[in-house]
Formats: C-alpha cells, structure tokens, sequence
C-alpha cells in the first residue's frame, strides 16, 4: 500500500502544480486557449461534463445549494458557483479570493480591500456594499455563523469592507473561509434550487437532491471555464458510481468507496488523484446512557476496535490510523497525543470491574438481569460508516456486547438523534478552517449530543473558551493538544482514521484533483483534453 500511495499522491502533486498552465485567458468571446489547443466559445457551450459524487450529507435538502442555509455553501464553493473572501491553500495557509488584502486594525476591527476586477456571474462588479449585503443575508440566515463570526457591524465605503465584532475574534480571518461566507448577490431573490448568483466559474441552472446542473460563467473574472455545463450527480450507493464510472456515463467521480478504488488501478484509462486531508471517521458515546455514563466502561469500548486493522482492510489502506483529531503531520496533530491501545483482554477486565458478566453463558454480557445490549446510529452516504458500524458490531461481540445498527440515510440524523442511541459515528472534517480549535465548537454547538457534563467537561470548556480567544497560532495549537488529551482521558470521542481523499476521473481530464481542506473541486481548471 505504501508504495502504490505514494505514487497517487505524488500524481496529485504534480497535477496541483500543474493547473495554472490549463487555466485560459480571462475575459473576451472569441478563441480560447486550452493546454495549447485553440476552443471556440461555442464550442466549449457544447462541452458537458458528467461528475459523480456521494450525497454525504443531504446538503440539498431544503436549502438546495443557497450557502447561507444549513452546509449548504459546501455544494455552492465544491461546484464552481460561489467563492469567498479568502481561501485555504494547499499548505493550509489562507489566501486571497475576492478580497485583495485584510489586516486587523484593533482586537475587535478588521478592514478588506475587495479585488477591483471581481464580477458576479450576472455582470455586476463586486464591491464592499454587494458583501455586506450578503453577510447581512448570511446573519439572518445562518445561526452558526453568527456564533463564530460574532460579526457586531460592517461597513462599506467602495472597495474597503469593515467588519467589527461584538468581541473579540482573532481568527475571524479563518471562520470566513467556510462555505457559508462565500460571496452572493443578494439583490436579486436567492433560490438555492434555481438562483444564486455567485463570483465563481460557473452559474447555477438546477439543483435537486439527485443532480445539480451548472453552466459556463462567461463573464468569470479569474480565467475561463472549459465547459458549457457540469452535470453534478449524487449517488447514494458506491457501488453504483463505480459502475457509472466504469460504463462511461462519468468523466470522474469523488469519494469512490475504497473497496472500489482497485477496479480504476494500474488501468490507462482512469487516474485515481489523492491527498491526505483532515476528514476523520469517529464515533462519540451518549454519556447520559446508563451502558456509556461510566468513563471505564467507555474506554473498554474504544480499546476492543482494532484501528489498524480497519484502516488496511476495510479502507484498503486510504487512511491513516488515528489518535484523535489530526494527522500526525500537523503542530497539533496524532503525535502529540496518547490514545489506548487495542487490547481486548484489558477491554475486559475494565468491563467486569464495571460490573459486567456474562451470567448464562449466552455469549453477552448482562448487569442486574439486563443484557448489555446498544444501539449504534450512523448514516449510508459516507460509504465506510456502515463498514465502520459493521467492523465495531463484530469487535464488540467479541467482548460480550451486543450493538444494534440504526442505519439512517444522511448525517442530517444529527438533527433528530437527540439521546435515542448509545453511540453515534460520522465523518467529519476537523481542521477545515486551517486551526486546532473550532472543531471543538462543533463539539460543543452541533455534535453537542454526547452529553458530558461535570466537572471535566467544564474544566475542557473553559480551556475551549480561552484558547477560542488566543490570537497565537503555536498557542492555539498548545491548547488543542491539552483539549484533545481530555477527551481521550474521560473517553468521550473516538477517532478511527483520517481519511485519503480520491478522485477518479478518466485519462483526459486535468485540473481536478482534490484539496486537503476538502472544499475546492470544480474550478476553471478543470478541462478534458483530446
């Protein structure tokens, strides 16, 4: 596996380095230049890509692709419509987009200069009133953002933006990366099924929750896309993407199953284009549960599920084993962290100090008559969750428990688990705003569902909020080394593996490969070359 990893990965390197030689020259109608090959305009309306993807999250339920509801801005940045003030590069540094520059005028003030050539799709330049029109939107739209961005007042004065928060914010800067930030047009009626008008290389025609359409943005101020329209089709089973891809009916496909991945290997026709990044595959306890309220009989649980093993042979080696919350390759990463170790043995011992005991030889353990007997809720659309419930399922009745599979559609779950499961599992991507900390505000605010409460829990609260307030990066990171320990140390959350993001496309496709921060996918980049 090492070797065949490392030869995707340094494909995608040298594909990354790559796109700005296929980027076509921006603005005009006439001939553009792709890789050297002279495309017409027309001929580029009649271009149509075909492009599979995983319906991970229901993010067009409702709120279509309108960024300021729900998540829904992942689909608006992933599918070329939207782009925000700044972006996260490859290194996991931020960089401009719409905005030029930024500083930090006082703890509280922050002052953008908006890019002087920056048009929304429908030809209306970009300026400071446009933006805080939008996040004005964004603020009555969206309670997540409000809460992060903590955003007081703005002020536009031509291409200048002023932002002042109700108090402090230091990485302000980092929250505005996210998708819901991105830059629309709120001067005419938003529809995230039909109409939003965006800054990006393509226009919204159509989203449903099987399929969104998008068309060539002609008046895209930052290069030219390549095709007329992009065909955005979810899919709820691999299996079934897998053989669209392979019958021809794609041009390529994201988060293929890795069971899935050996058919498009060591084959002419396809690559297969990876990156480490920070989505991780977890699970967290219901500590109001009377099986889950003792820390010891969590531990146990966390210490029966061989990591190692479901990362080789379950994700056939795409990931990377895992500690907590990052990859070991980051300041606050794996390897600065201690996790138990597998060890089924000590998994009993802690069980029968707890009181545990299989009594009738049934092959359970049972406590007071009552059978240890728990309820295991996840969601199909992130492929490997339903593996990871099945692999758990048959670790944990190895030690005498007996786990009960809730399989739900979408992590939109979330929203209506409340406290009616024992544990619950979810992918998730942890350092999406290139920092060590907010994941942990999705601990506290969205995935608030475990239920810890106490003393420890108020003590990781309280480091939470002072690290929230540390300007100083090596700071911050110190901090969520101290958070992810605690987490560890009481068995609130268990990380399995971080996961090797892939997109397989065919031969001729270029400039699509995936980021680490997990945002960015479609761009003007993307091209089929003949």
């Amino acid at each position: 596996m090492g070797k065949k990893l490392t030869k995707v990965l340094a494909i995608a390197a040298c594909l990354a380095l790559g796109v700005s030689v296929l980027t076509g020259c921006s603005g005009g109608s006439g001939d553009t230049t792709t890789s050297g090959l002279s495309v017409t305009e027309t001929e580029i309306d009649n271009r149509v890509f075909n492009y599979g993807v995983t319906d991970y999250s229901g993010l067009h339920v409702n709120g279509g692709i309108d960024p300021h509801l729900s998540y829904a801005g992942w689909g608006t940045v992933r599918y070329g419509i939207g782009e925000c003030l700044v972006k996260i590069s490859t290194e996991g540094t931020i960089e401009p987009w719409v905005a030029e520059t930024w500083k930090m005028l006082d703890k509280n003030t922050w002052e953008f200069k908006i890019k002087d050539n920056v048009t929304f799709s429908n030809g209306k330049k970009v300026d400071a009133s446009a933006v805080k029109a939008c996040f004005e939107r964004l603020l009555e739209k969206n309670e997540r953002a409000v809460h992060v961005l903590k955003i007081a007042e703005l002020e536009a004065d031509g291409q200048k933006l002023t932002i002042k928060t109700s108090e402090e914010n230091p990485i302000l800067i980092n929250w505005l990366t996210d998708p819901f930030a991105c830059v629309i047009d709120v001067s005419e009626e938003v529809n995230g099924n039909n109409h939003v008008i965006g800054t990006g290389p393509y226009t919204l025609d159509a989203a449903t929750t099987e399929k969104v359409i998008v068309k060539a943005n002609k008046n895209y101020w930052n290069g030219t896309p390549k095709f007329g329209t992009i065909q955005i089709q979810s899919f709820l089973d691999g299996d079934t993407m897998a053989m669209a891809m392979q019958n021809g009916e794609l041009d390529a496909c994201a988060n293929l199953s890795y069971t899935s991945l050996p058919l498009f290997e060591n084959n002419n026709n396809f690559k297969i284009n990876s990156t480490a990044t920070s989505r991780s595959y977890m699970f967290t306890f219901n500590t109001k549960s009377d099986k889950f309220a003792d820390a010891n009989v969590r531990k146990a649980v966390t210490m029966a599920i061989n990591k190692e093993n479901f990362v080789n042979t379950l994700m056939n080696g795409y990931g990377q084993v895992a500690e907590l919350c990052y990859p070991a390759s980051y300041e606050y990463g794996d390897s600065k962290v201690n996790g138990p170790d597998y060890n089924q043995e000590e998994a009993k011992r802690l069980l029968a100090d707890a009181g545990w005991s299989d009594s009738n030889g049934d092959g359970y353990l049972d406590k007071n008559g009552e059978i240890f007997e728990i309820s295991w809720v996840t969601y199909r659309n992130r492929q490997e969750l339903p593996l990871l419930a099945e692999y758990a399922q048959a670790s944990l009745k190895e030690i005498g428990i007996k786990v009960n599979i809730d399989d739900r559609e979408s992590n939109t779950v979330i929203e209506d688990v409340s406290k009616d499961f024992d544990i619950y599992s979810w992918a998730v991507v942890t350092a999406p705003y290139a920092d060590g900390i907010t994941f942990f505000n999705e601990l506290l605010t969205n995935y608030n569902i475990h239920g810890w409460s106490g003393e420890e829990y108020d003590k990781f609260v309280a480091i939470y909020n002072k690290a929230s307030l540390e300007a100083d990066s090596s700071k911050r990171a110190e901090y969520s080394v101290e958070l992810q320990q605690m987490l560890i140390d009481n068995s609130i959350l268990c990380v399995m593996s971080h996961n090797i993001m892939n997109i397989v496309t065919k031969d001729e496709i270029t400039g699509l490969v995936p980021h680490p921060s997990d945002y960015y996918e479609i761009t003007a980049d993307l091209n089929m070359v003949q």
